[in-house]
């Protein structure tokens, strides 16, 4: 296959551009291996979609299994909720009226419907979702389910995300067995 040509006359394959690609002086481009936008092919849109399973793949890999930093704890009174952005996943961080902070997917258990907008705080002691009004506790515990009355409540809770708090900054870590914070922080104990 031929994916892109350096001078219009001679086209290079896959391995060839791949070789160019990873050849880096002095840790920049040199002119010698930059090719015109305007002659490059790009990949099938079947390559772009492996791609992107790779890609999706890479982000659970690296980026799920890791801690951020999801905000402070003085932005999150007892009894409110805030969507934050971790690695690309809807978080709702919430901090009950006995004061315990919870991180929380965004979506409904019943229908997989986004529970809050982006990053709206709220002072609401629950959360509703908007197609069925399924509503959820601020500690992630199913309460209401209308006109469904044969479902158990306790089977349907949010799914729970890893949270900490280190000096008042609170960190989220998306693995369903996140590493010790500690680990983490090292270098910043030090």
């Amino acid at each position: 296959d031929v994916y892109m040509s350096n001078d219009g006359n001679e086209d290079l394959s896959w391995d060839a551009v791949w070789s160019v690609a990873t050849r880096i002086e002095k840790d920049a481009w040199t002119a010698e291996y930059r090719i015109p936008f305007s002659q490059m092919r790009f990949a099938s849109a079947e390559a772009q979609t492996f791609g992107l399973a790779i890609w999706r793949d890479e982000v659970r890999a690296i980026f799920h299994r890791g801690w951020f930093v999801a905000g402070h704890v003085a932005q999150l009174a007892p009894g409110t909720r805030r969507v934050v952005d971790v690695a690309g996943e809807s978080v709702l961080l919430t901090r009950a009226l006995d004061g315990t902070v919870h991180a929380l997917a965004n979506v409904c258990r019943h229908r997989g419907a986004r529970l809050c907008e982006g990053h709206v705080d709220s002072t609401q002691g629950s959360m509703m979702c908007p197609y069925h009004a399924w509503t959820y506790a601020l500690d992630g515990r199913l309460i209401a389910t209308p006109h469904l009355d044969e479902v158990d409540l306790d089977q349907y809770p949010l799914w729970r995300f890893a949270v900490e708090e280190w000096n008042g900054i609170l960190f989220v870590c998306l693995a369903s067995e996140p590493p010790p914070l500690t680990g983490t922080l090292w270098m910043v104990e030090r």
